[in-house]
């Protein structure tokens, strides 16, 4: 996590790769790996995080903040179990609901992030 991507200050100490510190698509001075996935005005990630929002059942609660904690964390989201009115018909258990809820977040946060982080590498031809 700390440093083990190929990006930002890595290069600035690379004598003549030192323009690949900064961001192809804003010029930002220091590239990072929040700035990638959640900060850069890139068209590409904005839509990305709007489509995986727009996939979230709101059923199971409102979409979340995406911060790079959200990211880097959300191998371990456990959403809550959902409040009494919010409780799906007597057939369908409330547990149940919250655990594939929870796996279609993890599941929803990790692949955008991924796709954000994979199409960069092919914009700027690096792996």
């Amino acid at each position: 996590m700390h440093g083990a991507h190929k990006i930002g200050e890595y290069w600035s100490k690379i004598p003549t790769y030192e323009h690949r510190a900064k961001c192809t698509h804003c010029n930002a001075d220091n590239e990072s790996l929040e700035h990638i996935l959640i900060n850069c005005p890139n068209n590409t990630s904005s839509l990305i995080w709007s489509l995986a929002k727009r996939t979230w059942p709101l059923k199971f609660g409102n979409w979340p903040r995406i911060s790079i904690g959200t990211v880097l964390g959300c191998g371990n989201i456990n959403l809550p179990p959902l409040t009494r009115q919010n409780n799906p018909p007597d057939n369908q258990p409330a547990n149940n609901s919250q655990k594939g809820a929870s796996r279609l977040l993890k599941i929803l946060i990790s692949e955008s992030a991924y796709l954000i982080w994979t199409m960069r590498c092919d914009r700027t031809g690096t792996i």
